[in-house]
C-alpha cells in the first residue's frame, strides 16, 4: 500500500482548498475530467465538421473492405477514441459529482 507524502497533502490543500482531503482531491480530479472531456470533444467535433459524417460512415466508405491508407486509419482511430474518451470523462464526472454530494454535505 503506498502512502500519500505529506508534501502532495499540503500541495493539494494549496491548489484546491476545501474543508476536507477528500473534497479537495474530488474537485480536482473533477477539474481534470471536464478538461479531458473538452479536449476530446473538439477532436470528434473537428472530425465532424471536417467529413460531415459519422465515425460508422466514414469506417464503411473508406476503410471497410477496401485498399485505405494509414492515415484514414489512423483519423478513425481517433475519432472513434475521442468518442470513447468523452462518454468516459461523462462518466467519472457523474462519479465524482455524486461524491462530492456526499462529501460537502
Amino acid at each position: 500500500m503506498e502512502i500519500i507524502e505529506h508534501a502532495l497533502i499540503e500541495s493539494l490543500k494549496h491548489v484546491e482548498p476545501a474543508e476536507t482531503i477528500d473534497i479537495s482531491l474530488a474537485r480536482l480530479l473533477k477539474a481534470q475530467a471536464e478538461e479531458k472531456r473538452r479536449y476530446y470533444q473538439s477532436l470528434f467535433r473537428y472530425y465532424q465538421s471536417r467529413f460531415r459524417i459519422s465515425p460508422e460512415e466514414f469506417y464503411a466508405s473508406r476503410i471497410q473492405g477496401k485498399d485505405h491508407t494509414w492515415e484514414d486509419e489512423e483519423t478513425y482511430f481517433d475519432w472513434i477514441t475521442s468518442l470513447q474518451m468523452v462518454r468516459e470523462m461523462d462518466e467519472e464526472i457523474e462519479k465524482l459529482q455524486e461524491i462530492l454530494a456526499r462529501v460537502e454535505d
